[in-house]
């Protein structure tokens, strides 16, 4: 991407997506020599801190339709590293014991990515920027 500013820099919907693009971008690139993306990560970490977790409670936590949460497990489980269970009519989703070895790589990422992000915006901003995209967005998804 060239380093003109967009005519369509004071627009909210066109900034927020550029910087979501270029958070995924610094995301994915650090994930790419796991070979995992962003949507995956995400998945594993919400699964890694509560085991059992219901497909239900993930899609509501990463705001993904549950048919895309379904898809997601599907893909770790064929790589081994989550497991689905049955338990009535709740479906319950675990690591495997490769999925719980694999998060330590996960984690190397994502510490990676922070330093990445902290070092070009500060950690200050960061706070400050995370803080309040997060509430427009809640308040923007209650309208």
């Amino acid at each position: 991407m060239s380093k003109m500013k967009s005519k369509f820099c004071n627009c909210l919907c066109h900034a927020s997506n550029a910087l979501a693009r270029n958070m995924t971008k610094i995301m994915d690139d650090e994930l790419a020599g796991i070979s995992l993306t962003s949507s995956y990560a995400y998945l594993l970490m919400e699964v890694a801190g509560d085991p059992g977790v219901n497909p239900t409670v993930i899609s509501q936590s990463l705001e993904l339709s549950p048919s895309t949460v379904t898809r997601l497990i599907e893909k770790m489980e064929r790589r081994g590293l989550m497991t689905r269970k049955q338990e009535g009519r709740n479906t319950e989703v675990y690591l495997t014991k490769e999925g719980e070895k694999f998060m330590k790589k996960v984690s190397q990422c994502l510490d990676r990515v922070a330093v990445r992000y902290n070092a070009i915006l500060g950690e200050k901003t960061v706070d400050r920027l995370t803080k309040s995209v997060y509430n427009a967005s809640m308040k923007l998804e209650m309208k």
